[in-house]
């Protein structure tokens, strides 16, 4: 159970690799290749439950191992104030590095990407800001902040400015990529109450496991796990033979496999916090020891944003303890000098109960700070309507669907007072405008 938990992150980050790169489809793409997606997530545009509605997101596998690969940062002074961050993930999930405005030359500059096996002066540029990487393979997510259709060009703009260069040497895909054994399916979905098939399937599983593990074994603190593993039978490299395990052996790992399915798949969302009405995941992108966490992490979402960069909380209920459901009508109150704290923006989203935006007339699948229609009320406080019925304040009106839905609270760049900070009560409100409680509720931990 062990090598899958510490594992399945690095196994589907490079399933997903070799989905991407080496089989035709939608998505599929050479290494080193950067794609920008020209609209944010929409009920028409969209690639994952629950995407940001208010970012552009651009895309690459960057392979580092024929030599330094050169990434270009976007002029911030070419936009002041709007929010992009180039994120860099390693093979297990860990967003290592995050490059921004509050990072990077204003002007915009270019990176030297730099790989753990080569240690020469980047070409050309021997000047240039170099960024040494923890693993060879890598996942860069990119985002730029956008607002409704008549901001798309000028986000646009700033997202052509985020450019990849070639390595000076082609090295052919990594080992594993190439020798990549069986079809890239994520076993936990795959396995998941069909157990009778893990005899099957476990060959192929352990076989890339083992063959990522000597490509990206890991931080150096991890070494003496990988050094037990690869004693338990996980021979690292490219020679790993299912067949010449002993039956125990292989028996052990089958069982190994198994019991980490069913102990992922068996929790809910791990060092959740709940905290009112919102429930908080602060613990991502950065995980130390955590294998569980980064485990968990991978099976919902890989290259999520740590939590100095992003800090998000969901809300499936209001205060009464009720599912939320559009036919009602929600308030939320942000008090004066209680809005969400943060050295960016924020923004709430709104998703059915299919995870995806709900079309609306408005095109409107989000409010936050950035909302031009949105303003303060005559105290300072900030009020937010959210039903299926319109109302008279169009501005503060986030549309939800005639049935179920859900709501994500975004905070980038949270500044250090979110650990003191209690998100706003959802309260039902009947059509007079009453709620069914005070606006805001008593101060509780954080």
């Amino acid at each position: 159970m062990c090598a899958t938990i510490y594992g399945y992150p690095l196994m589907e980050f490079y399933r997903s690799c070799v989905l991407q790169t080496r089989f035709k489809g939608p998505v599929c793409r050479r290494l080193n290749s950067l794609a920008h997606h020209l609209f944010p997530s929409d009920p028409w545009h969209h690639d994952a439950p629950e995407a940001a509605t208010d970012l552009l997101r651009s895309d690459a596998w960057i392979d580092l191992s024929g030599g330094p690969v050169a990434l270009g940062v976007p002029a911030s002074s070419s936009a002041p104030g709007r929010y992009f961050v180039l994120a860099l993930h390693d093979p297990y999930g860990e967003n290592f590095a995050n490059l921004g405005p509050a990072n990077c030359d204003a002007a915009g500059e270019t990176l030297w990407l730099q790989g753990p096996s080569h240690r020469a002066s980047p070409p050309l540029h021997p000047q240039a800001r170099v960024l040494r990487c923890p693993a060879n393979l890598l996942n860069l997510q990119a985002w730029v902040q956008v607002g409704q259709a008549p901001d798309f060009e000028a986000a646009r703009a700033m997202q052509a400015q985020i450019t990849l260069g070639a390595p000076p040497a082609r090295a052919g895909s990594p080992g594993t990529l190439a020798r990549w054994a069986g079809p890239p399916i994520d076993v936990l979905q795959q396995l998941q109450g069909r157990s009778a098939e893990l005899v099957q399937l476990a060959p192929a599983f352990y076989t890339n496991l083992s063959h990522a593990l000597a490509e990206a074994p890991g931080r150096e603190e991890d070494q003496g796990l990988v050094a037990w593993l690869a004693g338990a039978g996980l021979d690292l490299g490219q020679g790993f033979d299912w067949d010449a395990l002993d039956v125990p052996t292989q028996t052990g790992l089958v069982q190994g496999l198994e019991d980490a399915i069913q102990l992922l798949t068996g929790m809910s969302r791990y060092n959740s916090r709940p905290l009112g009405c919102w429930t908080f995941n602060p613990t991502v992108g950065r995980y130390g020891n955590d294998y569980l966490a980064r485990a968990q992490a991978a099976r919902q979402n890989l290259g999520t944003l740590n939590a100095n960069e992003l800090v998000s909380a969901s809300c499936h209920a209001s205060t009464d303890g009720a599912d939320l459901d559009g036919r009602q009508r929600y308030l939320l109150r942000f008090e004066s000098g209680r809005w969400p704290p943060t050295r960016s923006h924020w923004s709430i989203h709104l998703y059915g109960a299919d995870g995806l935006p709900h079309a609306n007339a408005l095109e409107r699948y989000a409010l936050g700070a950035r909302s031009g229609d949105l303003r303060p009320e005559a105290d300072g406080s900030l009020l937010i309507e959210v039903s299926h019925r319109r109302p008279a304040r169009l501005g503060h009106w986030l549309p939800a669907p005639e049935g179920p839905f859900h709501l994500v609270l975004r905070i980038y760049r949270p500044s250090e007072a979110l650990g003191h900070w209690q998100p706003p009560a959802m309260l039902r409100a009947d059509a007079s405008g009453s709620v069914d409680g005070p606006l805001q509720p008593a101060r509780g931990g954080a």
